[in-house]
This record gives structure tokens, sequence and C-alpha cells, in this order.
């Protein structure tokens, strides 16, 4: 909305505001800042704008405006009503964040209206919960998060959901770590769902990792992968995991014998015989990897000590070859899983359900080297539908595709949240629309199916009642009528992209599904 409004030339009075919130959303506080500085120096005599500009200018303060919020506060019967909310909303996120670290007078709320239902009462909400939770009065506390929580729900806010969620799990997470840890999910879910330039990713992310790194969580590694992508935070769970979360590695299979993991096997092997009963390995075999006669271990062979010695493997701590073992052996299970749970699927199903776990991943190239080349993923598709032995067999000599093929019931509820985006777009189409749409897709390279995967995702965040209608660029209305899309969403699926030069690459991709 907002890039169609600064790409249709707003007046010059609103230009600048137009553009700061367009930062502020995207992160860059510092363009924001230079957009309000020009807003308040123009020859402004809209009193409504002022005032928005100001309470915008206190949000990208980070903590640093205790002025300007306490003339906020003084000069509030002056706003213009209309505008209230929102300055109520900046006054109450200033005050519930910055209040801790030194004296700030609370925003005393006037009117009950501001607790009406809008967007701004979330925040006003959370504020309140947030000092509930920091005065260690927990069962307001939990009143007040469960009360925001239902609110962000109806209210079908993004941001308020992935804050509420986030905020309600850190703070429960020393008294009640299981819920604690499925509201990080929950958090972790819609910030895949809602966000799609991945700016709140990193800290919903910290949030998570923390509680499974406290608890002990098997898929804090999983947690730690996408981190790696998106950006660790400067959190100390964080600085742990970016320096000891391991780099999974499918295609290794031989690791020296050193005397690291010499040691870690020599500490679980007193009786080499029982040992050798346990794994199915040779006895002089095992004698001969614990004293150093061999060079290099197979992870074969680390498997299956690993299993018949029901090692609980430590992630963080142990030796790599131990860990990267370790994880081939979770996906070995999901694995399993995966198959299983396929053939309770309609063939249309485990297509729709495959290609949209596929469009999800975040590092694909790097990640999935093989997956990505030209021709696999139609090769999969293909034998899902049509003979899931085969493709069992097309995908288990890889722990790469192995690894996929795990996700596709076990995935990490980040990418999960991305990956329902694109399963509703799908389902949504019509079965043969639907066909003809994967067929021409599965014909792109990586990175024009990167821009289709963006559109559908927007398409599907953006069906909702917007209470106005809206119609996409010309050039778009054959791709439209086509697949029977609705025209508003598509139009903000079109405007979600900053740049003109990415709407017009859009729009000239979509055109070839015509």
């Amino acid at each position: 909305m907002i890039n169609m409004l600064i790409d249709n030339k707003p007046s010059s009075e609103w230009k600048h505001y137009s553009r700061a919130i367009k930062y502020y959303c995207e992160g860059d506080f510092s363009k924001a800042k230079s957009q309000i500085e020009r807003g308040l120096k123009s020859n402004m005599k809209n009193r409504s704008l002022f005032y928005l500009l100001l309470s915008l200018k206190l949000l990208v303060s980070t903590g640093q405006n205790d002025k300007l919020y306490n003339r906020l506060r003084r000069e509030f019967g002056r706003i213009p009503v209309r505008v209230r909310p929102e300055v109520v909303w900046a006054l109450i996120n200033y005050h519930s964040i910055y209040h801790t670290e030194r004296e700030l007078k609370a925003f005393r709320v006037w009117s009950e209206r501001y607790e009406q239902e809008n967007t701004a009462t979330i925040m006003l909400f959370l504020g309140k919960a947030r000092k509930e939770a920091l005065d260690n009065n927990k069962e307001n506390a939990l009143k007040l998060f469960e009360k925001t929580y239902e609110l962000a729900k109806k209210l079908e806010d993004p941001q308020g959901l992935i804050n509420v969620l986030n905020d309600f799990s850190w703070y429960l997470k020393l008294d009640t770590k299981e819920r604690a840890l499925k509201l990080a999910e929950k958090a972790s879910y819609y910030s895949g769902y809602y966000d799609e330039d991945l700016a709140a990713a990193p800290y919903v992310l910290d949030t998570l990792a923390t509680i499974q790194f406290e608890n002990h969580v098997i898929s804090l590694y999983k947690t730690a992968e996408i981190q790696r992508f998106v950006g660790f935070r400067n959190s100390s769970t964080s600085t742990i995991l970016k320096k000891k979360s391991p780099v999974f590695n499918p295609r290794r299979s031989k690791y020296a014998n050193n005397e690291l993991i010499r040691d870690y096997l020599k500490n679980r092997m007193n009786n080499l015989l029982a040992v050798s009963r346990n794994t199915g390995i040779a006895w002089d075999n095992l004698s001969k990897l614990i004293n150093g006669k061999t060079q290099t271990v197979r992870g074969k062979t680390l498997r299956k000590i690993i299993t018949g010695l029901g090692i609980e493997v430590d992630p963080l701590n142990d030796p790599y070859p131990i860990v990267n073992e370790w994880i081939k052996l979770q996906i070995d299970k999901g694995f399993e899983n995966a198959i299983t749970e396929l053939e309770k699927l309609k063939p249309s199903e485990r297509e729709i359900l495959i290609l949209s776990t596929y469009t999800a991943l975040l590092n694909k190239r790097k990640d999935y080297p093989y997956l990505s080349r030209k021709g696999t993923l139609s090769r999969a598709l293909e034998l899902c539908k049509e003979d899931l032995r085969r493709f069992r067999e097309f995908t288990e000599n890889r722990y790469e595709m192995k690894k996929f093929v795990a996700q596709l019931f076990e995935l990490h509820p980040f990418l999960e949240g991305r990956r329902d985006l694109i399963w509703k777009f799908l389902k949504a189409l019509p079965a043969r629309k639907r066909k003809e749409f994967i067929h021409k897709y599965l014909q792109l390279g990586d990175e024009d199916r990167g821009v289709i995967d963006t559109f559908m995702r927007n398409y599907v965040r953006y069906d909702r009642n917007w209470g106005l209608r809206l119609k996409p660029p010309a050039e778009l209305y054959p791709f439209t009528q086509k697949y029977r899309l609705k025209k508003t969403q598509t139009a903000l699926a079109y405007w979600a992209l900053d740049k003109k030069k990415e709407r017009k690459k859009l729009a000239n991709r979509l055109l070839k599904f015509v």
C-alpha cells in the first residue's frame, strides 16, 4: 500500500511521512529519520501530520528521546482526535520497552476509547503485560498476555501476533517451560508466515533458540541452521550457537580418527565384546578404532555405535563427526516417517506438499544443490504421484534428498509458516489450472522461481477483507483472469515489492504463465 502511494506521487505534504513509514517497516531507521526531519522542516500547516511525524520520530529513536516522549505526553490534549490512537501506540511502545532502564513517567490513557479493539490497543495491553511481568505480578501478566494474544488474533495483526507471542514465551520460559516452547514456536511460525524480508526473524528465532537451549530440545540444531542464514542476534545464546552449533554436511562420510574421537568413544566402550554385540561391528575393528590403528573412521560406523550404545548426543559439545552422523540418524527416522505419511495422501496432495516445502527453503543452492538442479524437482514430483516405491529409490541414496523428504512432516515452524502460504495458493487454484501453473513453474530457473515464490506468499498474506478494492496493473489482467485470482490481492502482492524494477520483473515472469 505504501509503495503504491509513493509511486502514485502523494502530495508533497505527505510524501515524507509515507516514505518514513516505508523505511520504518523495513527496519531502516536511519533513512526513516531523514524523511521525518525533512517533513518536520517543511512549511507544514497540518497538525495531524505534524504529530504523526513526531510519534514516528519517537518510535525510531530506539529509546534515545525521553524529551520527545515527555513532550507528546504533555501535549496530548492538543493532538487532533483522529490521530491520537497512533500517538498512544508510540507512547505506550516507548514506555513499555525503555521504562525499566530508567525512570520514565507512565503515560496515562485518558479514555477507554483507546482500549477499544484496534492495533494500537495491542501495544497498550502488551506494555501493561510487560510491566506486570517485570514487577513479578505473574498472575496479572499472564492474563494480560492472554488478552493481548486473543486480540491480536482477532484483528489479524501480524506484528502484534509476533510481538506478543515472542514476549509471552520469554516471560514464561522460567516457570512454564513447555508452554513457553509452544508459544515461541508459534511466534516463529507467524514470523515465517508474515515476514517476507525476514526483519523480525533474528529476534523471534533467538527467543526460540534460547528456550530450546535451556531445555535441551533436540530440534535446536534446526533453529541454529536457520539463524545462520537470517542472522544471529547479539545475545548470550546466539553467541554460543554461532560458535558451537554444527554445520551439517550431508556429503561427508569419512573423518580423521583423531584423539578427540578416540577419547570420546573410549569413555563409552568399557566392554568391547558387549559393544560388538550391540553394534554389529567386529571386535577387532573396534579395537583398531579406539587404539588409533586406523587413520579414518566411516560415518556408517559412527552411526552404528551411536545407535547400538544409545548415545545421547550433545550437538553443541560432542565432536563434530559424532554430531554430523547423529543428524543423519535423525534424518533417517524422519525419512521413514515421511514415506509412511505420504502413502496416506492423494497424489495431488503429495505434489502440493513437496512443491510448497521446496519453496519454503531458505538457501536452496547451497544446502540443496542436487535438488536445485534442473529436472530434479520435476522428477521427484512425477514419481511421488506415480509410484512411491520409485520415489523412495530416487531420494534415499543422498542425505541431502533424504533431509528434504524428512522435512515434509517435520518442518521447522518458521519454514512451515512460509510453506503454508504456498500450500494455500496452490490448493485454491482449480485442478487443471494448478497442473498448468506447476508445469510452467518447473520450467523456470532458480532465480525466477524465487520471484514467483514471493508473489504467491504475498498473495495469500494479503488475502483478507481490506474494505477496499484495488486493481492490478493492466498487464497482469490476462494472468489474473486465467488463474481466477482476486484482483485486490494480486494488486497488493504486486505493490508489496519495493522497487519499480522488481515489480517490472515480477510482471514479466507472471506473463510467462499465460
